[in-house]
């Protein structure tokens, strides 16, 4: 054996080599996440996507970020286009479910696919894919943090009305109580997209799983501080909510609505359409509970509603014509577009 192929043996076996050979794969992973997250189309992410399934240190972080960059581009892409551009991610649906098979996937990665399977439901659904994650997330849950959680009660109550033969009532009803567990303890961290997101995924959750209105308390009670921070969305989320859950936590919803709708008031002006009609149905339905505050309150909706440059859509047209027949007695302004 020669000196030289001596020392390169000696090398190849030494700690430094090991840790040069571990920091040029990070390195390697590190570029590849950041590439996908950089991605502009589905049809860049796909070339991507190929490419780093076929490198060896793809991992569960790679996966969860594919997921979630092709959640977020699928939202900005003509529905027509959809169909032939996601037919290449069938590979990254059976790389997924194998690493939630060999239990290398974190926490954050958990959330982040549930979430991202919740918004590609319609274009990409995966029932095995499904199926694991179910069975993987009740043990992660307890080292989730706010947003994770609030993530996958949110991803959960749109899962499991869009897949519902996947979701057996056992797991179902196991996967909403880790995450209530969670969220109750780490309801102090939340901002108002969070409280706003597992608001609407508890109204949504109550039917199927009545011990989600445990909830309902502890969110309560955080939002009032939160809500001069909400945007638009979170307050008629909230709102929609409110009215949902009004028979099965009445004293809660009661505290809750008049901070909801001195907001709701001052930032009407920035709601489109959506918002608006699910505010004027929300306050119908709430009008006992708070006549002064939505006496108020359907005045400004309506003015809105009828200032609004956007025509609505049917759906929309009949829940404001709905609201406004049930509110016409105590607010007039309802059928008038306010007072002169």
């Amino acid at each position: 054996m020669s000196a030289l192929f001596a020392m390169d043996c000696l090398l190849v076996r030494s700690p430094l080599w090991r840790c040069l050979a571990t920091s040029a794969e990070h390195g390697a992973k590190l570029r590849m996440t950041r590439r996908i997250k950089g991605t502009r189309s589905i049809k860049e992410l796909r070339m991507v996507a190929h490419e780093a399934l076929m490198a060896s240190y793809f991992d569960a972080i790679h996966a969860s970020a594919l997921y979630h960059q092709l959640a977020c581009l699928q939202r900005a892409t003509p529905p027509a286009e959809l169909p032939s551009q996601l037919n290449g991610f069938c590979a990254l649906q059976l790389r997924m479910e194998e690493l939630l098979r060999e239990g290398d996937v974190s926490p954050r990665v958990c959330a982040n696919v549930l979430w991202s399977m919740a918004y590609l439901v319609d274009v990409l659904p995966s029932s095995s894919l499904l199926s694991a994650l179910i069975l993987h997330l009740p043990s992660k849950a307890g080292a989730m943090d706010a947003q994770q959680l609030s993530n996958s009660l949110w991803a959960t109550a749109q899962l499991c009305h869009s897949m519902p033969l996947v979701f057996s009532a056992g797991e179902l009803q196991k996967m909403v109580l880790v995450l209530v567990a969670g969220i109750s303890c780490k309801a102090n961290d939340m901002i108002p997209q969070h409280l706003s997101n597992c608001m609407w995924a508890t109204a949504q959750l109550k039917d199927l799983i009545p011990d989600v209105l445990k909830l309902v308390p502890t969110l309560v009670a955080r939002i009032p501080a939160q809500v001069e921070r909400m945007i638009p969305q979170h307050l008629a989320n909230c709102m929609w909510a409110a009215a949902r859950l009004r028979l099965s936590a009445a004293s809660d919803v009661a505290n809750l609505v008049p901070a909801l709708a001195g907001q709701i008031g001052r930032k009407a002006g920035q709601m489109n359409r959506q918002e608006l009609s699910n505010c004027i149905w929300a306050s119908a339905h709430l009008l006992d509970v708070a006549p002064g505050h939505l006496a108020k309150l359907v005045p400004i909706l309506v003015v809105q509603i009828c200032r609004h440059s956007t025509p609505m859509i049917p759906q929309q047209v009949s829940t404001s014509l709905w609201a406004a027949a049930i509110l016409k007695n105590s607010t007039p302004e309802s059928q008038n577009g306010g007072s002169k």
